[in-house]
């Protein structure tokens, strides 16, 4: 199981309701963070597979993939996807990203052909 994967579990766990018990506020914050963290760490694969190549590649260097993966900011993605222009994209990248996360044939695959 990855680490994305374990996120979501997390989150369901946290955010289901348990024999009938309703969920603290705590909780369902708790469970809302752990599900934002999985596509974080999911877009930032998709984004150093596509730039950098996959594990599967021998000699993608692990250097850059490793910039390219930390290079993504948490403050400029939220503001980016709560822009009021960006409102539909963010849904269309939301669904996209959990798609991808959820395919593990389409981990691999590039989401950026490299010119």
């Amino acid at each position: 199981m990855s680490f994305v994967d374990d996120l979501i579990k997390t989150a369901e766990l946290l955010c289901s309701p348990s024999l009938g018990r309703k969920r603290s506020q705590a909780m369902l914050k708790m469970g809302v963070y752990a599900s934002y963290q999985a596509l974080l760490h999911c877009l930032q694969n998709m984004c150093a597979d596509g730039f950098i190549g996959d594990e599967s590649e021998e000699d993608r260097p692990d250097t850059a993939w490793h910039e390219v993966y930390r290079s993504l900011k948490h403050e400029v993605l939220r503001k980016a996807c709560s822009h009021q222009d960006m409102r539909f994209f963010a849904m269309d990248v939301i669904a996209y990203l959990l798609a991808q996360c959820a395919n593990p044939d389409a981990r691999g695959q590039r989401c950026i052909t490299p010119l």
